[in-house]
């Protein structure tokens, strides 16, 4: 009979990577294990991939929903959570992107620019100090203005990366 921690890493196993071997004979009750640990692995993939979907929607408007979909797909098999809390996933999809779309330089960095300002707009442990304020690079400032929820967000916890290239506007 096999204990719990290992009938609990053969199920992450299961969920995570697909590796079904060993752990359908600890799954009782109904009939179709296999069918069963299916709506699991759906949720689990469902779950994350909509998280960062969520968490990248200038980059998801830039490459595609589908270029990225499937992006978020491969991210999640290739690197599944390693903390419990689905907010903090995806701090390294910017570097993953980056690899899948190397014929676009510019999207690993916007791609963590993105993940900054995700994170800048739930940190609100501190009193907020005004965007245009706090920001003194023009495209930082324009970004947050037009893209966040909020037009001020909280200093405190805040990560930003100065973009020294020549952008022009139109």
């Amino acid at each position: 009979m096999q204990r719990l921690p290992e009938i609990q890493a053969r199920f992450r196993d299961v969920i995570v990577h697909g590796e079904t071997s060993g752990i359908s004979d600890a799954l009782i009750g109904g009939c179709h294990p296999e069918k069963r640990l299916a709506i699991h692995q759906r949720n689990y993939e469902v779950s994350l991939r909509g998280a960062l979907l969520t968490k990248f929607p200038a980059i998801q408007w830039l490459l595609g929903t589908r270029f990225l979909t499937e992006v978020a797909r491969r991210f999640i098999r290739e690197c599944p959570p390693r903390v419990p809390c689905i907010a903090e996933y995806g701090s390294d999809f910017p570097e993953f992107i980056g690899e899948c779309a190397s014929q676009l330089p510019y999207v690993r960095d916007f791609a963590r620019f993105e993940w900054f300002v995700g994170k800048a707009a739930i940190a609100v442990d501190q009193p907020a100090v005004g965007s245009q304020r706090f920001f003194s690079d023009r495209l930082v400032a324009r970004y947050i203005c037009h893209h966040a929820d909020k037009r001020s967000i909280s200093a405190h916890k805040v990560a930003y990366r100065r973009i020294d290239d020549d952008i022009s506007y139109r």
